[in-house]
């Protein structure tokens, strides 16, 4: 506020050090915070992070930095503008916190009851369309891998889980990570097998098999030879899992099996 007198420069500036402070601040409350995580496999510290309270707060902070970094790139682009020194220092710091926070759930989905927790505070949908399918991570190599692991880990107890996932269309998701837009090998494995685990642990199977079907062509459209083998051989583990439920419903609709079969 002091020099709010003079010109609209000087108050931009001003505006711009105090969110930039802010984010500075963020920054490192997010990193003590997985650092902190990180130490304590368990006890007060771990359980005091993964109250409803808490993981609705950290999934609101993933969705706010994503929100922001969309509506900064979009002001960029329309503009027609070079990024400056000081967006970039924006950016990095918006996608530090981001990083951190899933990194932070990434370590607290550990059991069906914590993951259950994190997508009755909307989890699933967060890291669909603000994390895997957000153009900023398309120059976030750390944030799609780490967003990947965590994807995959809420397909592990698919047997509860997958009706929100596959509603969230998080098996398209999956699918675009592991076949073209993660970059990172470890990531792009991640969203692989966690196609299969959706897949694998779904009960019942069909809608999980539906959902990867509308994705063959973009599995078939893969450039196997950029593509690590394991990403293969876990797709393809997907379309065993996946065929047989689709083959399925084909005869069911041509009258030639039983639909309770």
């Amino acid at each position: 506020a002091a020099g709010g007198g003079g010109g609209g420069g000087g108050g931009g500036e001003a505006a711009e050090m105090v969110a930039m402070e802010v984010l500075n601040e963020a920054v490192a409350a997010a990193k003590q915070l997985a650092q902190t995580v990180s130490e304590h496999k368990g006890g007060s510290p771990v359980a005091a992070a993964a109250t409803p309270a808490n993981l609705a707060l950290m999934v609101g902070l993933i969705s706010r930095c994503s929100s922001d970094l969309r509506t900064m790139a979009e002001v960029g682009n329309a503009q027609g503008a070079d990024v400056t020194d000081s967006e970039t220092k924006r950016m990095i710091a918006y996608s530090e916190v981001r990083y951190c926070i899933l990194q932070v759930l990434s370590l607290l989905a550990n059991s069906d009851v914590r993951i259950l927790a994190m997508l009755e505070v909307g989890l699933a949908i967060v890291m669909v369309e603000d994390v895997i399918k957000c153009p900023s991570t398309n120059f976030d190599l750390i944030g799609i891998r780490v967003g990947c692991e965590l994807l995959r880990n809420l397909c592990v107890p698919a047997h509860a889980t997958s009706s929100r996932l596959i509603d969230a269309d998080a098996m398209s998701a999956l699918v675009t990570a592991a076949t073209n837009k993660c970059r990172d090998q470890n990531g792009a494995a991640a969203a692989a097998a966690g196609c299969r685990l959706l897949l694998e642990r779904s009960s019942p199977r069909t809608p999980a098999a539906l959902a990867f079907a509308k994705c063959y062509d973009q599995v078939l459209a893969m450039d196997v030879t950029k593509t690590h083998p394991y990403v293969r051989v876990e797709l393809a583990r997907a379309a065993a899992l996946c065929t047989p439920a689709v083959v399925h419903l084909a005869l069911c609709d041509a009258g030639l099996e039983d639909g309770g079969g």
